[in-house]
């Protein structure tokens, strides 16, 4: 038996109408990187997102022609911590079936002069931040919301402070002149207090951070497209991973790293792969600032 072509029309559009439409695109439910957008009249903005740069949430801005460093607590715990003009900011967000928002977004410090990208401690215990060589790097307690520690010293390059990988110690960089020429040396110290020590890493070194088994990656000092290092833990000496990279930071399982990019008046992010020398983009729309979540 023949069946029309008119029957058939009629039976797929039966079959169609009774079928369910495809679910929307998740939302940002488990964000695995943070950083911040530069909009057209200057303002700055924080977002989450996933690693491929999809479902991208906006949790904080700044004013008008503001300026904003970030750094991302862990994910389990929501903890997002920024300083803005002036000002550190602790931003707590959380996950839903709808995706992620910021839940409180409190100011726990202000001075007077500027400050580089914060640190949060992996554990979310602790936040670090630089006020200037002569502030020093201030240590807070997010249990008892106040500043436990204050490391000083007249050569501490300003904004560049992490913690190491088990939180019991801030590491961060100062400058010092071995001969003609300004380099830094790194050093770490006890969160608690005590004697600085020196990592034995001294070189042109700017924007660092520090990865899940101890190793620190590192762009070059004041130049915005050199090179990216790796240190492996307890290492002096680094291993180059790719050219124009500035801010990186590594994945929590130590196989990838972030890290903006300038190309001519253009910003985009980029994920390096450490095992196999790949680039890939993330973002082409002037974001920068890019941070791992350290719980993967």
């Amino acid at each position: 038996m023949q069946i029309s072509k008119r029957v058939i029309a009629i039976q797929l559009t039966t079959i169609l109408a009774g079928a369910k439409a495809p679910p929307p695109p998740p939302g940002t439910t488990d964000p695995q990187v943070g950083f911040v957008k530069i909009l057209n009249n200057g303002v700055r903005e924080l977002w989450v997102a996933r690693e491929d740069g999809t479902g991208s949430v906006r949790l904080a801005a700044t004013g008008v022609k503001s300026s904003m460093n970030l750094a991302l607590g862990p994910k389990s715990q929501g903890l997002i911590a920024y300083v803005v003009p002036r000002e550190v900011h602790l931003l707590h967000f959380i996950q839903g079936s709808n995706g992620v928002k910021t839940e409180t977004d409190t100011v726990i410090a202000s001075f007077g002069s500027g400050s580089g990208p914060p640190a949060i401690s992996p554990n979310g215990s602790y936040i670090a931040w630089t006020g200037g060589a002569t502030d020093g790097i201030h240590i807070y307690s997010v249990a008892t919301h106040s500043i436990v520690n204050t490391i000083t010293s007249a050569m501490i390059l300003s904004g560049v402070v992490d913690f190491s990988a088990d939180s019991s110690k801030v590491i961060y960089s100062e400058t010092f002149i071995p001969g003609d020429t300004l380099d830094v040396r790194f050093l770490s110290a006890p969160v608690a207090g005590g004697t600085p020590t020196e990592l034995g890493i001294q070189g042109k070194y700017g924007n660092f951070r520090v990865g899940p088994a101890d190793e620190i990656v590192a762009d070059t000092m004041g130049d915005p497209k050199g090179t990216l290092w790796l240190f492996p833990a307890g290492a002096t000496s680094p291993s180059p991973l790719t050219t124009n990279g500035y801010f990186p930071s590594l994945r929590c399982d130590s196989q990838y790293v972030i890290f903006q990019q300038l190309n001519g008046s253009d910003l985009s992010l980029r994920k390096y792969e450490i095992a196999h020398g790949l680039t890939s983009t993330f973002s082409m729309s002037g974001d920068y600032a890019p941070d791992y979540f350290p719980d993967c």
